[in-house]
């Protein structure tokens, strides 16, 4: 999840610690955080700019 959520430009620290400690805590209210990510979640944010992005055609 944490890797997934750097990807997204998402809090990654809060996602992972939160869930995890939802899961340790109470295992159903971890399945939610979870599944509520997941729902939630944005797109993923290219690593470099495409070339259309950057110049594009001149």
């Amino acid at each position: 999840m944490y890797k997934d959520a750097s990807k997204r430009d998402n809090n990654e620290i809060l996602w992972a610690i939160g869930t995890a400690g939802l899961t340790f805590f109470t295992f159903i209210f971890g399945l939610v955080a979870l599944v509520a990510y997941f729902i939630i979640r944005g797109d993923e944010t290219p690593d470099e700019p495409t070339e259309a992005a950057a110049g594009g055609d001149w």
